[in-house]
């Protein structure tokens, strides 16, 4: 396996940042997603990685949550757009540095 250490730091901060997000509006099973996968890249376990990754594929995935109020989230409508987009920008670099990370530990 790869060393994991160059790029995990980013992966670990950004992984913290969206938990904090997701846990402020009530989305507990996409915080505790990565929660678990972010102790084991720590790790070095690659399959921390992989399992990261399955939360963005498909119907209902990571990728489609939008945090609102109208979805029965805590959060005002105005404070809406400006979440998602923050959620938005922490899923690319979490998606973009986990595939990354994953293709090195294959090299």
């Amino acid at each position: 396996m790869a060393d994991l250490t160059p790029d995990v730091d980013v992966l670990e901060r950004d992984i913290s940042l969206g938990i904090a997000v997701l846990r402020r509006h009530g989305a507990d099973f996409w915080a505790d997603w990565p929660e678990a996968d972010a102790r084991r890249i720590a790790a070095g376990d690659v399959h921390g990685l992989k399992h990261l990754l399955q939360a963005f594929g498909g119907m209902g995935s990571f990728n489609d949550l939008f945090i609102h109020s109208v979805n029965g989230d805590p959060i005002s409508d105005s404070d809406a757009l400006a979440v998602n987009a923050e959620l938005d920008r922490l899923r690319s670099s979490i998606y973009d540095n986990a595939k990354a990370l994953l293709r090195e530990s294959e090299l």
